[in-house]
């Protein structure tokens, strides 16, 4: 077995992950490792149980060795990088990208527990996302933290404009209820009922979902927002 494959993480192990309830199959496309930085590039699609391919319809190459159609997931596996939460390096899985076109179906949340349980027994320190889109809520919701402590600020300045701008259907109170839990609690403990407001009510076509105005209203370079998770 190449080394670099062991050291880090193992083509095998890798595979456990995706053996989930709702996928058929899954095509892997194993990127060697880089010698010099050992680096393990790894590109995913996934499809559910009738086949048919769940990746998000988009053309994207990004270091895979297929001409995909689809946005593939994309994982970086690391040896040594610089970790997020402190000031150390060790074991790191970049999550680059995980578009998919299905969503509240269990699958996502079981690719993550896998990924933490399997994470966890490799020896990795850390998972790294730079989260843009809806990603700057669902990631919190799922044990992520914000590496500069000042962008929940940002969240909650964005998100107080976006209420005021296309969601004044919300009663007042409400909205600073929700806007005091988050300061309070941050976004993965906000009780769920509060978190409702997030669903899209039917709006006409000039109606905006939280993520896609958040994109709109920002600059491209200050769109993504890091995060991590310690793997334990």
């Amino acid at each position: 077995m190449n080394q670099c494959k062991a050291t880090i993480i193992s083509d095998a192990t890798i595979e456990k992950i995706y053996n989930v309830d709702n996928l058929s199959k899954i095509n892997i496309d194993y990127n060697n490792c880089d010698d010099v930085t050992k680096i393990k590039h790894v590109c995913i699609s996934l499809y559910d149980k009738n086949g048919n391919i769940i990746n998000h319809k988009q053309k994207l190459r990004y270091k895979c060795s297929l001409d995909l159609e689809y946005i593939p997931v994309v994982r970086e596996y690391y040896a040594d990088k610089k970790l997020r939460g402190k000031s150390n390096s060790g074991k790191v899985a970049y999550h680059h990208i995980f578009a998919l076109s299905v969503k509240g179906d269990g699958t996502a949340r079981q690719i993550a527990n896998n990924e933490n349980e399997l994470y966890k027994a490799n020896s990795f320190k850390e998972i790294h996302i730079d989260a843009t889109a809806d990603g700057i809520i669902v990631w919190p919701r799922m044990g992520f933290e914000y590496v500069n402590p000042t962008d929940l600020d940002i969240f909650m300045t964005k998100f107080d404009m976006y209420l005021d701008e296309y969601r004044a259907d919300i009663d007042t109170n409400l909205k600073d209820e929700i806007l005091d839990a988050i300061e309070k609690d941050g976004i993965k403990d906000l009780d769920k009922n509060l978190f409702s407001y997030l669903k899209s009510p039917e709006q006409p076509s000039s109606y905006l979902s939280f993520s896609d105005w958040y994109e709109k209203n920002t600059p491209t370079n200050e769109t993504l927002l890091e995060l991590y998770k310690e793997v334990k």
